[in-house]
């Protein structure tokens, strides 16, 4: 037996597969996988939609005005599309950006 472990072209097969299990990786987190179905613009962006007045104080831009800049821009800020993974809406990048924007603005002001 300790002549076949000694023999390199035995061991050699472990050892890699060892260190191939020990490096393989999830392609998504399930965080993001869930994305879809439990992120801040599937959950709260339907509700906001349904009322105008939390709309424009929550994007601080009423619902006409950020479609009409939406359609404005989408075709810039439309993302490559490929086979490994959806991407983000161009409706959502729209969404996220203008929250960020305007928390930035908040700071500033302050």
């Amino acid at each position: 037996m300790a002549i076949l472990l000694s023999d390199p072209l035995i061991i050699d097969p472990v050892i890699l597969h060892a260190w191939h299990k020990k490096r393989t990786r999830m392609w998504c987190r399930p965080i993001y996988s869930a994305r879809r179905t439990e992120s801040e613009y599937a959950t709260l962006y339907p509700k906001l939609l349904h009322d105008p007045e939390k709309f424009q104080n929550y994007a601080r831009v009423s619902r006409p005005s950020f479609h009409e800049l939406h359609d404005f821009i989408k075709y810039d800020i439309q993302p490559g599309f490929t086979n490994f993974r959806d991407s983000i809406s161009t409706e959502e990048r729209d969404h996220t950006t203008t929250k960020k924007m305007n928390m930035l603005i908040h700071v500033c002001d302050e």
